[in-house]
């Protein structure tokens, strides 16, 4: 028995090229998806059948309809409860909930209970069944690999899914003529009892052990309005409407084909059968056009004609279906649509979505899965609707709305290619530099394949770089020859990009011509070598990489151990194979025994080794490191804290950000750690006692996440007292701003800010004026006077950054343009130029800024402001203790500084007591000025 379970290994290992440690969690994550699918290829013929043969064929528009509408209101209720719940337990409730109701449609089916809207709802729910926990999966499965695994194990995983559909089918073919339709349901219900078991075990093995940052880094991006994301590219609108009326027009083909074989299948559980088989058989040939002909056609035809085979071979069977109304020619019309669309189609889509950004696609892959699905789906319904009802014409009139609708998808492939082709040159010429932009000659792009091409023979280093960063995202060949010829590119940056690109291409395999490369000049060439032949070699892995462990070329072996690090970072079972802590530790004693030179090289590749190793033990190495003196040693422990995701080192790289030397190295660093470093970064913020420098270059960190998240914790941060930290908080969300028009800005609390700096405008413009006033009457010999001086400059500086950070903030409310353009005539030296601008902003600002911040800029615009003109404010002038109050209440430490100072000059009791308050300031230098305050006698 063993023996045969052990084969079964091997065999699994050898078909798939799954590695040690990982066996177990592909072949749960295989059989949870082909559980998952051979249940919805079991409900949903049946329930379809079911539906058709109780109600007719003509109520199918209305059900589309409420799947619409039911879809959505769905999408919103489960987005909210994402948030609110953990992803296993949601899985689990919606597995159960589902069992529950296949249960609940077998006592209907005992009751003889099944009519009306009972059917409604059960054709509903199955629609939903199949979108949801597709859904819910492919998000558990980005959990449970890391990005590298994902790429090469979905295709492993999605077997699974291939083969679900083909048994579900089939397994309802054959079952439902023998044990009725009421039955298949037990027999999905067991089949959703299994995945529940499955759920825990891989949660238990994959899940449970990760930390929060390592988590949150897996998990797909969301977006709080995915449609402004959808409506601000005319690429996404055209690919949204593509794909909408390929839904369109699949859900007419769909009814069409109801329809006729209603008409020659009375009987429920023949029709069940019938649409079972034609379930199976269409992932059958959709697999084979794949396989076989997929890249092929899109290699041969491009993107742009290959868009245009689903649609004309629909318009083909559809001219065919007018003329010969037969279940024949509506099983042809099915076929080509089933399996042209997740093939040859689905390849050409993602080849045009090329130059729209990673990160954008899979903020809008649900919204125009589920919603553009949805609305799509109701709009075939109302169309049948008037069709079959409004007007009482024929199903052949379906044909001619087809038809129709073809010739539209067909316009906008039109209109997404010539998008695609002023997308792909805008692109490019980012990665020109400006020098080189005009004696550079411009790349022509016919096409979209022919773009691609031209970039990887003409294109600079960065161009192709580019592409081929692109180009990695897709399981494609079309372009594997042009991309191989660069491996003998003279840029190493190039050459590793390729190395990295050809590592997903499975169809070609190139291990003879990569091998060299593990011995190339560039580290980074080395490490995407390795990784290449890790990934490759299939099972004589170990057997190869052993060989390098043991190269006596220390380039060669250090950058094995780094690849090594990197793709067992996640596989305990293959570290231990290759005994990777052992390594380590023997690296580290043996440091001791080195020449400084070689030291500093081995310390070098061992931070990086640690870095990417998931090996907690050994980070106290990065620690030390990061005390180093040596900068190119301090800077790589720096880069390995970011790789390591270790929380222990966040407070320490934030201390990094102050030193100039190490500060983008740090941010990189923090960066590395995800969307979760957010709510640590803003956790040191609060409860750091004492505001420092390295604290205010956070809010730099926290604009790189293009996240409603990074936008929260900025508005927060404009709470914090100190000046300087707000400028950049500000400055973060402008940033945000401007780069991602989909996030959500509060403008009620902007302009409750601007009130609120207004308000501290005006406290510090006030004492400005006190403080003048005062120095006019004393000579400049006396003791006060340089004291009352330095104040004076502070406070006109503080004036000038308060104004400043009005402005930023106005641009976060107002275009930024026309905002920066105001200010800067406002601090104009010509008088007319600060007068227009002025009547610019009454026309900008809304009332209630207006009324605030008019009467401030205009007081601003006087050389030296009046008693008059502030009295016109409202503004009282303070007297010296009011003053000083007020001041202190600032939490500006050189103000702060500087008004103890002047108290100590001026020797005066009656300061004593708001002195008395600052004895124990968590500010050293502020406590150590009230103390010296106090002990300076009159």
């Amino acid at each position: 028995m063993f023996a045969v379970e052990n084969a079964i290994k091997i065999a699994f290992k050898k078909l798939f090229n799954v590695r040690d440690g990982e066996l177990e969690t592909v072949a749960f994550m295989q059989l949870f998806i082909f559980l998952l699918i051979s249940t919805l290829l079991i409900v949903k013929p049946t329930i379809n059948a079911l539906f058709i043969s109780s109600l007719g064929v003509q109520e199918l528009p209305l059900a589309y309809i409420m799947v619409a509408l039911a879809a959505i209101l769905t999408s919103v209720f489960y987005s909210k409860w994402l948030k609110k719940g953990l992803l296993k337990g949601i899985i689990e409730k919606t597995l159960w909930i589902s069992i529950l109701f296949l249960l609940l449609i077998r006592l209907l089916f005992a009751l003889d209970f099944l009519y009306g809207w009972i059917l409604y709802f059960m054709f509903i729910w199955v629609s939903i069944f199949g979108v949801l926990t597709a859904s819910q999966f492919w998000v558990l499965a980005n959990l449970v690999f890391n990005i590298r695994d994902a790429k090469r194990l979905f295709s492993v995983v999605g077997v699974g899914a291939i083969s679900g559909g083909i048994f579900g089918g089939y397994l309802t073919n054959i079952l439902a003529p023998f044990i009725g339709n009421e039955n298949l349901f037990l027999v999905a219900t067991f089949f959703l009892g299994i995945n529940i078991f499955l759920l825990r075990k891989i949660w238990l093995k994959n899940i449970h052990k990760l930390s929060e940052f390592r988590r949150l880094k897996r998990e797909v991006g969301r977006v709080t309005n995915p449609l402004k994301l959808v409506l601000s590219s005319k690429h996404l609108t055209y690919l949204a409407g593509i794909i909408g009326a390929s839904i369109i027009v699949a859900k007419l083909v769909d009814y069409q084909f109801n329809d006729i074989a209603s008409r020659h299948l009375i009987d429920p559980d023949e029709l069940t059968a019938f649409f079972g088989l034609w379930a199976s058989n269409l992932n059958l040939l959709s697999l084979f056009v794949q396989v076989f002909l997929t890249n092929r056609l899109v290699g041969i035809w491009g993107v742009g004609s290959s868009l245009l085979f689903l649609p004309l071979g629909i318009l083909l069977a559809t001219l065919l279906l007018v003329v010969f109304p037969e279940l024949g020619i509506v099983i042809l019309l099915k076929t080509i649509d089933g399996s042209l669309k997740q093939s040859v189609n689905k390849s050409a889509t993602e080849l045009l979505a090329l130059p729209i950004p990673l990160e954008i696609k899979n903020k809008t892959k649900i919204f125009i899965d589920v919603v553009v699905d949805s609305i799509a789906t109701g709009l075939a319904g109302i169309i049948l609707i008037f069709v079959i009802r409004g007007f009482n014409l024929s199903t052949q009139t379906i044909n001619l709305i087809i038809i129709l609708f073809i010739i539209g998808w067909g316009t906008l492939v039109y209109f997404v290619r010539k998008e695609y082709i002023a997308a792909f040159k805008s692109n490019l010429a980012v990665f020109e530099p400006a020098e080189k932009k005009k004696a550079q000659p411009v790349i022509p792009i016919a096409s979209v394949n022919s773009g691609i091409l031209k970039v990887l023979q003409t294109g600079t280093e960065s161009q192709i770089c580019f592409i081929l960063q692109k180009i990695s995202s897709l399981n494609v060949v079309v372009f594997f020859d042009p991309i191989k010829n660069l491996l003998t590119h003279p840029s190493a940056s190039v050459r590793a990009k390729v190395i990295n690109t050809l590592y997903f291409c499975k169809q070609k395999i190139i291990l003879q011509e990569i091998e060299p490369f593990v011995s190339d000049e560039s580290a980074e060439v080395r490490i995407a070598a390795f990784e290449y032949i890790i990934e490759h070699s299939g099972n004589d892995f170990t057997q190869t990489f052993s060989t390098y462990l043991n190269d006596p070329d220390e380039r060669v072996l250090n950058a094995a151990l780094i690849s090594l690090a990197t793709e067992t970072r996640d596989n305990p079972t293959l570290r231990e194979q290759f005994q990777l802590e052992q390594t380590i530790q023997k690296k580290i004693d043996g440091l001791v025994k080195l020449e400084r030179e070689q030291k500093l090289n081995e310390t070098i590749n061992l931070l990086e080794v640690i870095g990417h190793a998931n090996i907690v033990f050994f980070h106290y190495f990065i620690g030390e490191k990061m005390k180093d003196e040596n900068i190119t040693i301090k800077k790589q422990a720096i880069t390995s804290a970011g790789y390591s995701l270790n929380p222990i080192f966040i407070e320490t790289l934030v201390l990094c950000l102050e030193d100039k030397t190490y500060r983008e190295t740090a941010q990189k660093a923090l960066v590395n750690y995800g969307l979760a470093i957010i709510d640590r970064l803003k956790k040191l913020v609060v409860e750091k006692k004492e505001f420092d420098a390295s604290l205010r270059y956070i809010p730099s960190i926290i604009k790189q996440f293009n996240y409603q998240k990074a936008v929260d914790c900025l508005f927060y941060f404009l709470e914090v007292p100190d000046h300087a930290f707000k400028k950049e908080a500000i400055n973060a969300l402008r940033h945000l701003k401007l780069q991602n028009g989909h996030l959500q800005f509060y403008h009620k609390k902007i302009i409750s800010r601007i009130i609120e700096e207004s308000k501290v405008y005006v406290d510090v413009l006030s004492s400005m004026y006190a403080q003048s006033k005062k120095i006019s009457s004393i000579g400049k010999e006396h003791a006060q006077y340089d004291a009352r001086q330095s104040l004076i400059e502070l406070l006109e500086r503080r004036l000038d950054a308060d104004l400043e950070r009005i402005f930023l903030l106005l641009g976060l409310k107002y275009p930024p343009d026309d905002v920066l353009s105001t200010y800067k005539g406002i601090t104009n030296n010509k008088k007319e130029i600060r007068v227009t601008a002025i009547q610019y902003l009454e026309i900008l600002l809304h009332f209630e800024l207006k009324k605030v911040l008019i009467p401030i800029i205009e007081v601003n615009l006087l050389d030296h402001p009046t008693e008059e003109s502030l009295k016109a404010l409202h503004i009282k002038i303070p007297n010296d203790l009011e003053c000083f109050t007020i001041l202190l209440n600032m939490s500006d430490q050189r103000i702060s500084l500087a008004v103890l100072h002047l108290i100590a000059q001026l020797k005066d009791k009656k300061f004593h007591p708001l002195v008395e308050q600052y004895l124990n300031a968590p500010n050293i230098k502020i406590a150590t000025f009230a103390s010296k305050a106090l002990q300076i006698k009159e």
